[in-house]
C-alpha cells in the first residue's frame, strides 16, 4: 500500500508539471494538493486513466522539452553583488528575457518559485511610469513596486496584505506580503523583500500556490533568506 501511494504521488506530480502550462493547470494543482495531504481519490475528482498516460508522456516532455530550461543549481549561488545558499534539490530555471534575475524551484514555477533580482535603479519598470531614486525610503520604494504589480496584466486580484520595514542582509528595506491570481485562476501568495543597495534595487521573493505549497516551503525560503549576503 505504501508503494502504491508513493506511485500515485509521483504520477500526480508529473501530471502537475505536464499541465503546468495548459488550461487544465488549476485541476492539476488541486489534484496534487489533494494527494499531497494524503487524501484518497474519487472518480468525481476527474482523475482518469488518461492522466497516467499523460504522466508517462510527460517524462518525454520533461527530458526533451525542459532540458534547456532547467538546470541543477549550485549549492551556493554567487554574483559580484550577492550570494545565497540554495536549498537542496532545488533547480535553477531559465530567466525571463531582459531581466537580470535568478529563478529557483523545486516542483516547477507554476507551484512555487524563488525569484532573485539585482537591477539598476535607472531601469524602467514594465507597468508603471514611477521610478526609483537614490535616497528613497523603504516605504517609498514599496509604493513603486505596488504600483507596478497592481498594473501587471498577468496578475489578477492583486491584494497587498502587509508592508513593513525590514532588514535585507545588512541593508534597510521593506517586506511585503500579497496574494494574487494567475491567468489560470490559481491563487498565489508572495513574500517580497526589497532594498536599495549602492545604486541598485535588490529584490528577493518567494511565491507559491496558497493551498499546500506556500506553507510547505516557507521555512526553506526563510533559510535561503537568512543566508543572503549583499556586497
Amino acid at each position: 500500500m505504501v508503494i502504491w501511494k508513493w506511485t500515485i504521488g509521483q504520477i500526480s506530480a508529473l501530471c502537475s508539471k505536464l499541465y503546468c502550462r495548459s488550461n487544465n493547470r488549476k485541476f492539476a494543482v488541486k489534484l496534487f494538493e489533494r494527494l499531497g495531504r494524503g487524501k484518497s481519490l474519487k472518480f468525481s475528482d476527474g482523475f482518469h486513466l488518461r492522466c497516467f498516460i499523460l504522466a508517462f508522456a510527460g517524462l518525454a516532455l520533461l527530458f526533451l522539452g525542459c532540458s534547456r530550461q532547467v538546470q541543477s543549481a549550485s549549492q551556493i549561488l554567487k554574483t559580484p553583488n550577492w550570494s545565497v545558499n540554495v536549498p537542496p534539490n532545488w533547480m535553477r530555471l531559465s530567466k525571463p528575457d531582459n531581466t537580470n534575475a535568478t529563478i529557483l524551484s523545486f516542483d516547477g514555477a507554476c507551484l512555487q518559485y524563488i525569484f532573485i533580482q539585482d537591477r539598476r535603479i535607472s531601469q524602467a519598470f514594465l507597468y508603471t511610469r514611477h521610478v526609483l531614486r537614490d535616497g528613497m525610503l523603504p516605504h517609498e520604494i514599496a509604493d513603486v513596486i505596488v504600483e507596478d504589480l497592481r498594473s501587471d496584466p498577468h496578475i489578477k486580484h492583486f491584494n497587498p496584505i502587509s508592508i513593513e520595514p525590514a532588514m535585507i542582509a545588512n541593508q534597510p528595506g521593506f517586506k511585503m506580503i500579497y496574494t494574487y491570481y494567475d491567468q489560470q485562476d490559481v491563487k498565489f501568495k508572495t513574500l517580497y523583500y526589497g532594498a536599495l543597495v549602492s545604486g541598485r534595487f535588490f529584490n528577493l521573493r518567494y511565491a507559491a500556490t496558497l493551498r499546500h505549497y506556500f506553507e510547505k516551503d516557507l521555512n526553506t525560503f526563510e533559510r535561503l533568506f537568512g543566508s543572503l549576503h549583499l556586497k
